[in-house]
């Protein structure tokens, strides 16, 4: 930051302080991060319409914001380019309620880069480290962090360098990938009897060594054995097919409970429905087909008791052959009518052949006390349904 920028920040808050003497400033401010994020906080007395005016200021830059609330995330700024997280950076917060400014209030310095002198020195976290032994050479591989985190890419750091320092038990080996290496690896040999498991320390260097980006140390990594891969490969292989068996033997009882579910019967197909009314029952041999037909000179009617008289008189020339051959359709009920009722039918046969009065007529209770002529043919009888 040059001379002329200084004075005019210098003068900007001198006329801060004379304006501001009603407004109390905020309080606590302080810096956190955490991995690449970097977050400013602080305390303020609760008062309506606040606005907290936000600058962030490095060696030899600033940035203006503003919020109304007792937080910001600096972390896209600090990240925007090379230079602001390679500083030592701090943040200063003033309120404004009603057109009037409150002093200043300061932060912490804080930086990024290892080299540079500060309150807090934020640390990366390492990407996720695969180790893998194979007798006593052990291989080692993880996502280069130029590739694993996007904000390194959004920072453009001038020719980068990741250096790794591997502890184990038989001392450090280190090692170094660069930005077009999408993958960091290396090999190295343990002895059988030693202790397995490493620790990982990495720095991120800039072109000239200057900035420096600290990583923090990892935890214990223990390898795993080569040949126990492909069991956990397989493993995992029949854990997946478990799951999906289960979920389609779910499915199916699932579908097979569903079909099972009772369905209403439609009253006209049920027993008890038929069973209380006074249908004539005939035999299961023989196949009924009952209908109704508009009424017409030529068949017999019910309507009048003439009617009536004359189907009997035409019942005369009726022989007992037609009787028996009734008798044998069967499955006339005792509800089929009473006495009284017989005497008023006969059965009536046309001379031609054909005719659809060519079979003996028998009466037929159809229920509620409606009466109807049947004429039967074999295993079949048709009923013209005249209601009296």
């Amino acid at each position: 930051m040059n001379r002329n920028t200084l004075t005019a920040l210098l003068g900007l808050m001198m006329i801060i302080r004379k304006v501001s003497a009603e407004v109390p400033p905020p309080t606590d401010v302080e810096v956190s991060c955490k991995n690449l994020q970097v977050t400013v906080g602080w305390n303020y007395r609760a008062q309506p319409q606040t606005i907290f005016n936000v600058t962030i200021m490095g060696a030899n830059w600033y940035h203006v914001a503003s919020t109304e609330e007792h937080q910001f995330d600096l972390t896209n700024i600090i990240w925007s380019s090379e230079e602001r997280c390679m500083s030592s950076n701090y943040v200063s917060v003033t309120a404004t309620v009603g057109g009037k400014h409150s002093k200043p209030a300061l932060s912490n310095t804080f930086t990024f880069n290892n080299v540079k002198t500060a309150a807090l020195t934020c640390q990366l976290d390492f990407p996720p480290v695969k180790l893998v032994r194979k007798g006593q050479e052990v291989s080692l591989s993880f996502r280069n962090p130029f590739h694993f985190y996007t904000e390194l890419k959004a920072a453009k750091i001038n020719s980068p360098t990741f250096s790794v320092t591997v502890n184990s038990h038989t001392g450090q080996e280190d090692f170094s990938c660069s930005v077009k290496e999408e993958t960091c690896k290396n090999d190295f040999v343990i002895p059988l009897d030693a202790n397995n498991c490493v620790t990982l320390d990495g720095i991120l260097f800039d072109r000239i060594r200057v900035g420096q980006v600290l990583f923090k140390k990892t935890e214990s990594i223990c390898p795993i054995t080569a040949a126990d891969t492909p069991w956990l490969l397989i493993g995992s292989l029949l854990g997946l097919t478990a799951l999906a068996v289960i979920a389609a033997v779910a499915i199916i009882v699932v579908k097979c409970y569903s079909a099972k579910e009772p369905v209403d019967e439609p009253t006209a197909l049920q027993w008890n429905s038929i069973r209380n009314k006074n249908y004539t029952i005939v035999s299961p041999v023989d196949t009924c087909m009952v209908y109704t037909e508009p009424r017409n000179e030529k068949e017999p009617s019910l309507s009048s008791s003439e009617d009536l008289h004359g189907t009997v008189a035409d019942g005369g020339r009726e022989d007992e052959s037609s009787s028996r051959e009734l008798a044998g359709v069967g499955g006339l009920s005792e509800r089929s009518g009473s006495d009284e009722d017989l005497a008023d039918f006969s059965t009536d046969f046309s001379e031609s052949e054909g005719s659809a009065y060519d079979s003996p007529h028998f009466p037929v209770d159809m229920g509620h006390g409606d009466l109807a002529i049947g004429y039967t043919e074999r295993h079949r009888f048709d009923v013209n349904v005249h209601i009296k």
